[in-house]
């Protein structure tokens, strides 16, 4: 048996979807791929009761429910909580990847969805072969949603300094975060270029979830794009509480190559380059 059978065969997901045919479909294909265990539920509620007594792999919910819908049974099932009445049977695994399905792909949905702890989106109308394709990949991928209690939580966001933000406020944000983020134990670095932000921030868990909570928010800057947001059992900048870096004379070959100028300009990185250049970035700054 191959290694992808295997973890196949080893793997149970738990269908949420209130459409019958919807769920029965999802279900024949997990099936036909060869996934040992599929659980059914009509509603967030039920999915809940299932959760409470079973193990799971991975979870396929629709966006749309009644009376609970989607992003809500997410929010619920990170924060590790049962809905109220329900008695926990054991410590809930808030970890467990949750593919979100739905016909509606704008971004502020999915960022909605991202934020709440979506791991992945299904889209409707479905397609059973790019079903199968996109189901077969997550489960052997082996993703799962940083825990909030052993692991540190990074997030990198891009975002535009907003109209009036002067360098004063800019010096607002670092003497705030320098002075607050050690007994946080957050760690951070800004970089900026008086019209773009890139930061990146880590620490424990539902610290920096409810600091980006706050940061997003912030009307000093506005189209906020997050980038990353993964656990990690070691931090890329630890140790600084927060480094503020501009256009510096020593990272203008690092600008070139990811940027394609001499200067910052974030805006015009690809995000899937974004971590590399924050690593070779804090490498180098430690240098210097």
């Amino acid at each position: 048996m191959s290694n992808h059978a295997s973890l196949l065969k080893s793997a149970s997901v738990l269908v949420v979807e209130d459409n019958e045919f919807t769920s029965r479909l999802i279900a024949t294909i997990l099936r036909r791929i060869g996934v040992g265990t599929v659980y059914e539920a009509s509603s967030a509620l039920s999915a809940f009761n299932i959760l409470n007594l079973s193990p799971v792999s991975l979870i396929v919910c629709d966006l749309e429910m009644e009376p609970m819908g989607g992003l809500t049974f997410v929010t619920l099932l990170r924060s590790g909580r049962l809905p109220e009445g329900m008695t926990a049977n054991g410590r809930l695994d808030t970890g467990i990847p949750v593919a979100i399905l739905t016909a509606h792909t704008a971004p502020d949905i999915v960022k909605r969805a991202r934020d709440a702890g979506a791991t992945a989106f299904l889209t409707k109308p479905i397609n059973p072969a790019l079903l199968q394709k996109r189901l077969t990949a997550l489960l052997c991928e082996g993703t799962r949603h940083p825990s909030p209690d052993n692991e540190f939580l990074r997030v990198v966001f891009r975002s535009e300094v907003a109209p009036g933000v002067t360098k004063e406020h800019i010096k607002s944000i670092m003497a705030a975060s320098q002075a607050k983020n050690p007994a946080r134990n957050i760690s951070s670095v800004l970089c900026f270029n008086t019209t773009h932000f890139l930061e990146i921030l880590e620490g424990p868990h539902r610290v920096v979830d409810a600091l980006y909570t706050k940061i997003l928010t912030d009307t000093r800057h506005r189209n906020v794009q997050t980038v990353i947001k993964e656990g990690v059992e070691s931090r890329l900048c630890d140790g600084w509480s927060m480094v503020f870096l501009g256009n510096e004379p020593s990272m203008i070959d690092l600008y070139r190559c990811y940027c394609g100028c001499d200067h910052f300009a974030p805006d015009g990185m690809e995000a899937s380059h974004i971590m590399e250049f924050l690593t070779k970035v804090v490498a180098r700054f430690r240098k210097s």
